[in-house]
């Protein structure tokens, strides 16, 4: 008997993350590009966490991070971490928007996979 894996759409995607990460996300919106999904910074390490090992995403990768200033008082940056899966073929962009004394958690020992990207002073 052959048994068929069904690869879920984007906007199955979508809806699944919108059920199950409403206490991390406060707006989602699919674009061509990928999912966007808007959080706060004290919510930000969780979800990426929850995206890294999510069976469904297979997010593992943090391709990207980017920061537009937009000149604005409040919120003034608008910062984007880009997540890719290799498997699925999927992006999913996680936004913050942070103002100039922002402080921001790290994602680095989440997502450097044991790498060490300089030697040791040692």
């Amino acid at each position: 008997m052959l048994k068929f894996y069904h690869q879920p759409t984007t906007d199955e995607t979508l809806v699944d993350l919108q059920n199950g990460l409403r206490s991390l996300v406060y707006q989602t919106r699919n674009t061509p590009d990928g999912l966007v999904l808007r959080t706060t910074p004290t919510k930000l390490r969780q979800l990426a966490l929850v995206l890294r090992n999510s069976s469904l995403l297979l997010l593992r990768q943090l391709v990207e991070i980017a920061v537009v200033d937009r000149l604005l008082s409040a919120g003034r940056f608008l910062v984007s971490y880009s997540f890719l899966s290799y498997v699925t073929n999927q992006r999913v962009i996680v936004q913050i928007a942070a103002g100039e004394t922002s402080i921001l958690p790290s994602l680095a020992s989440a997502f450097t996979n044991g790498q060490r990207f300089f030697a040791s002073a040692s």
